[in-house]
């Protein structure tokens, strides 16, 4: 874990202590639950909770995305026909929804874009960990969701530091990232782990979640990190919530992406990852038509 002691950074974390960005219950007690591994009863038992999650998983249970031909009426039902994860993973899903469309002006973000671009690098999370063969690929979906929480804090209490890496990222020589890094001395993935940590979140997904741009650094967890990275690039390709700073990158990414050596992280080639990408796409596109149906 990389250690910043600046005076940023420790006011952003400040702010999180402060709950002023507070985490949705049902995230919290999942991730816990995830930890102790424990059964589909205490998942029922979580997400009954909210009645607004429950309304939402229920009415995606219920869409043509699942196409069951008989109605799924409660949590215990959705869990024997689409699994102990997916329910899960469906919670997860509606549980951020408030908290990622709360908008990122200061990013080039519209409300919804933070929000569809966190799906698509979920999607394309699980996609790739159940092609690599990771033993729970519903893990990764969750790490792919989650993986830009740190934008959330720096656009409300460092827009002037923002302000300032983004005119560093305009003179062209850098990535957002490393603009970010430039001004603040840390970047938005670093600072997410940060939050992630403050939030008891297990160690996997706050290594996912602080080296998402810069893989190479990571020393734990490396597989779980290639896949998010990769997803993220692939997600910026797609177009698929990119933001007005990743649009500029997009072909920067793509060069990126099918790097030989960030597949080789994961016993990928250019051919199968191209493959990959058509599948995270055609089930990202049906996702994100049922859940906005689902939200509305």
């Amino acid at each position: 874990m990389k250690t910043v002691s600046n005076p940023l950074f420790q006011k952003l974390v400040s702010k999180v202590e402060d709950n002023l960005l507070p985490l949705p219950t049902t995230i919290k007690e999942l991730i816990i639950l995830d930890i102790n591994k424990t059964s589909a009863n205490d998942i029922e038992g979580i997400i009954q909770k909210d009645q607004s999650v429950v309304a939402r998983v229920l009415r995606l249970a219920n869409s043509a995305f699942y196409g069951f031909n008989q109605r799924i009426s409660t949590i215990a039902h959705a869990i024997v026909c689409l699994g102990f994860n997916q329910v899960k993973s469906l919670a997860y899903t509606a549980s951020s929804q408030n908290i990622m469309l709360m908008g990122l002006d200061n990013y080039g973000f519209d409300k919804d874009t933070l929000f569809d671009h966190s799906l698509s690098v979920a999607i394309g999370s699980k996609v790739l960990a159940e092609h690599v063969g990771i033993t729970n690929p519903d893990e990764l979906y969750v790490m792919g969701l989650l993986h830009d929480i740190g934008k959330l804090i720096i656009n409300q209490y460092a827009k002037e530091e923002l302000d300032k890496a983004w005119n560093i990222y305009k003179l062209g020589s850098l990535k957002f990232f490393q603009a970010e890094e430039r001004v603040f001395g840390f970047n938005h993935g670093t600072i997410g782990a940060a939050i992630a940590r403050k939030w008891n979140f297990p160690e996997d997904i706050c290594t996912a979640i602080e080296f998402h741009h810069n893989p190479e650094d990571a020393e734990n967890y490396i597989k779980h990190v290639y896949i998010v990275h990769l997803a993220n690039g692939i997600a910026k390709t797609l177009d698929m919530g990119s933001g007005i700073v990743e649009q500029q990158d997009v072909q920067i990414e793509m060069d990126g992406v099918f790097h030989e050596k960030n597949l080789n992280k994961l016993g990928l080639n250019k051919f199968n990852v191209l493959e990959i990408r058509k599948t995270i796409f055609n089930t990202l596109k049906e996702f994100m038509t049922q859940f906005r149906d689902s939200a509305s």
